[in-house]
């Protein structure tokens, strides 16, 4: 039944977010304004295409995709060591939280919130259509895609910071081992590559293409994994993606579990760093 209540509040939420849109005349407008300026840079990147294009080689995009990637997964995450992230607003924390419903399924109705919000985050990338389509030859289809692995990674990272949060926030102790993997983890790849790079100074730019499809990258937790979903999705590798696919839900899945389960009270964090992100927003 519970479970039922929080299906129902997310359909009665799209419900609502759709009649405000009708009932306010600015937001129509942006909306229709938003959804035109895709479908005319969709239109104009056909256009810009003939049978004699040459298109650069695919894994200079894959590279680039999967360095946005990661880094937008450690920056995000990187919040973890500060005020953590929220995946819910401050009238959600009031009515939720004081529900009947047990605060774990609560969260998943902010997983799912979440990862809506993740989606409109990435929708800049809609509009890169024209030259990625021109240069490399993507189909639209491939920039969804490539909006999603956005959009997931941005959510991987912000249930990251959360999972960080909660488990350092008043451990001076958790949070100097926990510091200490994270860093290791980007410094152990950031000196991998720079010594990869300092073997071959004439080709830098070659060899970060190398460097940016080679497994070494791709094992990058959360930003490489997603990386190798969409690269195999564009070079039309089924093995890449599965690999990307498998371990990304097993990363996600284990991270909804030590949150539901890293303290029996994580809302007060959520209600922190909630009212936090409303006192910046203001």
């Amino acid at each position: 039944m519970k479970t039922n209540a929080i299906a129902y509040l997310l359909s009665k939420k799209l419900k609502n977010s759709i009649k405000q849109l009708f009932k306010n005349p600015a937001r129509l407008i942006y909306a229709i304004v938003i959804v035109a300026l895709i479908v005319f840079v969709a239109i104009s990147g056909d256009k810009s295409v003939d049978e004699n294009t040459v298109f650069r080689n695919p894994k200079e995009l894959s590279a680039g995709i999967t360095a946005l990637y990661i880094i937008m997964f450690s920056f995000i995450s990187y919040n973890g060591f500060k005020n953590g992230a929220t995946m819910f607003k401050m009238p959600d924390v009031n009515l939720l939280f004081t529900s009947p419903i047990h605060p774990r399924k609560t969260l998943f109705y902010g997983l799912f919130q979440q990862l809506g919000t993740s989606l409109l985050l990435g929708l800049f990338i809609l509009y890169q259509y024209a030259w990625l389509h021109s240069v490399f030859g993507i189909t639209f289809v491939q920039l969804l895609f490539i909006l999603l692995g956005y959009s997931l990674s941005v959510f991987a990272a912000q249930l990251t910071a959360m999972v960080i949060y909660s488990f350092t926030s008043y451990d001076e102790k958790k949070k100097k081992i926990v510091a200490t993997l994270f860093f290791g983890i980007i410094i152990a790849y950031a000196l991998g590559l720079v010594m990869f790079l300092l073997k071959d100074m004439d080709n830098v730019l070659p060899n970060l293409i190398t460097a940016g499809n080679s497994i070494f990258v791709r094992l990058m937790p959360a930003g490489g994994w997603i990386g190798g979903i969409v690269t195999g999705i564009l070079v039309n590798d089924f093995s890449m993606i599965m690999l990307g696919v498998v371990l990304t839900v097993v990363y996600i899945a284990g991270m909804t579990i030590l949150l539901s389960f890293a303290k029996q009270d994580y809302y007060e964090d959520v209600l922190k760093t909630s009212e936090e992100q409303q006192m910046l927003s203001s």
